[in-house]
């Protein structure tokens, strides 16, 4: 928690612009959510967080990625970090998982895999190695994810915001058009689930 900075709020009678998600409340704190100057620290947050994944047109991504979505709301409308400098696009994907692939070149390390992985499965593969400019996500001592404690649940890519953790079919197939409500073969219990398609092909 924490890592986007990009719930920062100003509380009256406080310096600095606290992200409220690791902020804990006060009685009688005053906190203002909204404002130019709140919105402008947003921005440049955005624009940081979008250094790296800047090719968003070919992204499997593309229209359904969070990141692209905070930065229409905070009104960002040009990168102003290019590909100059230091930056993690030659770094090499994990293809190891059947169903989904790890592109570290897209990560901005919010950690909300890992959260998922720990709070909702309950398998904690997936960690932050490495500090500052050199931390990524990483599974059980930056081995294969299928070398890892991974089990293949999914959570992680469902709260992945970009295409860092992203299903291999939605990168062959594209973005799903539609879904329906079906029940999981897996085991005999009989979850329902959302089965998302394009035509009528699963995707």
């Amino acid at each position: 928690m924490g890592s986007c900075r990009l719930c920062l709020v100003e509380i009256e009678g406080k310096r600095g612009y606290p992200a409220s998600c690791t902020t804990p409340v006060e009685a009688g704190m005053k906190v203002r959510t909204q404002s130019d100057k709140l919105q402008s620290l947003r921005r440049n947050v955005i624009a940081v967080h979008l250094r790296s994944p800047l090719d968003c047109l070919t992204c499997p991504a593309n229209g359904d990625c969070e990141l692209q979505d905070m930065a229409g709301q905070v009104g960002l409308r040009e990168v102003r970090y290019g590909y100059e400098g230091a930056n993690h696009l030659k770094d090499r994907k994990d293809e190891s998982n059947p169903y989904f692939t790890y592109d570290p070149s897209k990560c901005i390390v919010c950690n909300r895999c890992g959260r998922a992985c720990e709070e909702t499965q309950g398998t904690f593969a997936l960690t932050i190695a490495g500090r500052g400019f050199e931390s990524r996500v990483a599974a059980s001592e930056n081995v294969p994810f299928m070398e890892s404690e991974c089990v293949s649940c999914g959570a992680c890519g469902a709260a992945c915001p970009t295409a860092t953790l992203q299903k291999k079919s939605v990168i062959m197939l594209g973005q799903a058009e539609h879904s329906a409500i079906t029940t999981c073969a897996y085991c005999g219990v009989g979850c329902s689930l959302k089965a998302e398609m394009k035509g009528n092909t699963v995707v």
